[in-house]
């Protein structure tokens, strides 16, 4: 089957990395023609998307309606060049590029995203009539109610084997880490308040955090400033597998993550980790972990401590293996094979 794997993404997540695994597996099998953004610019896509991040304002608006025009011409010449008889959606900001254009072949749309605008979901289903997978069962339940081809579960497959095998990025018995770019739904203030409070009790452990800037000045400021107050140490470099790797205990307290990758990541490696409950899809709260059930820095605070006296786990993660990933890709484009051209 010929493929063509979009994303329009301005810039770098775990949505993104988990895309780039998902087009290696789908190479294996298939023709595939990577169309991306600039987030996806170290994978080498054949064709470069120029779309731009829209805020939720009137200027945000205007820039998508450029954008999409823009990409409407551009897939034109993308389809007359490739003729994909598939097009593999990695997250509802492509798909709102596509929604409105005619003649498009199958097409399935992996929604990774819990934020997004009131509405939006229900005209995707009304424009482009996708198989929708979903990457946690949170995400799925928002296409309730929406007219679509088929769902399905479809959380990010990853390689076990090489993440348990990451150096460290130093030797330090007592790591605390978050790893999060900087963004405010992120918390970085919560895991800070956290860290002092430990600090404060004499717990012997190094807090830091690896990360990312987006762009936002004065967010980025205001974190810096934190960090300092509280002894947060900032990472060397944005790579966060060799810290993860180097770490006693990973945190993770996002306000609401879609899926929450570096979970696997830190138990795939051994790491024991402490999770509030927004901050990962709920499959992966059933895993070995110190759930906080309560969002304040005391509640995180002991959590970290609670977690810094256990011995590594041992977590049963074959669910999220490339192996696991792959089957359950295959049965959707086996689904998607049989649905026909808009």
């Amino acid at each position: 089957m010929r493929i063509l794997a979009l994303d329009s993404s301005p810039f770098c997540g775990g949505a993104q990395k988990s895309f780039a695994d998902t087009v290696h597996s789908l190479s294996e099998g298939h023709e595939v023609v990577l169309a991306a953004g600039e987030g996806m610019s170290r994978w080498h896509p054949e064709y470069r998307l120029s779309a731009r991040h829209w805020s939720a304002s009137p200027g945000g608006c205007l820039q998508f309606l450029a954008d999409r025009r823009s990409f409407a011409a551009q897939y034109r010449r993308i389809a007359a060049a490739e003729s994909p008889e598939f097009i593999y959606v990695n997250g509802l900001r492509s798909g709102m590029l596509l929604a409105g254009l005619k003649n498009l072949p199958p097409i399935l749309l992996h929604d990774r995203d819990i934020r997004a605008p009131l509405g939006v979901r229900g005209w995707l289903g009304e424009k482009l009539r996708p198989l929708v997978a979903g990457a946690s069962e949170e995400i799925l339940r928002m296409w309730d109610g929406v007219c679509v081809r088929g769902r399905a579960l479809l959380p990010p497959g990853f390689d076990l084997r090489r993440l348990g095998e990451t150096p460290p990025a130093r030797r330090e018995k007592a790591l605390v880490l978050l790893a999060a770019d900087f963004v405010p739904w992120k918390r970085h203030g919560l895991f800070c308040g956290a860290a002092a409070l430990l600090r404060k009790e004499g717990i012997p452990c190094t807090a830091a955090i690896c990360g990312r800037s987006r762009g936002d000045r004065r967010y980025d400021a205001k974190t810096a400033r934190r960090m300092e107050e509280t002894g947060v140490e900032r990472c060397a470099g944005e790579e966060a597998l060799p810290w993860i790797a180097a770490c006693k205990v990973l945190v993770a307290c996002s306000e609401r993550e879609p899926f929450g990758r570096t979970v696997v990541e830190g138990l795939a490696m051994r790491r024991n980790v402490v999770v509030t409950p927004t901050a990962c899809a709920e499959s992966l709260r059933r895993l070995p972990g110190v759930l906080v059930t309560e969002d304040s820095p005391e509640a995180l605070a002991a959590g970290i401590r609670h977690a810094l006296s256990l011995p590594p786990p041992e977590p049963e993660l074959q669910g999220y293996s490339l192996e696991s990933f792959r089957d359950r890709l295959g049965k959707l484009l086996a689904m998607a094979g049989k649905q026909t051209t808009l």
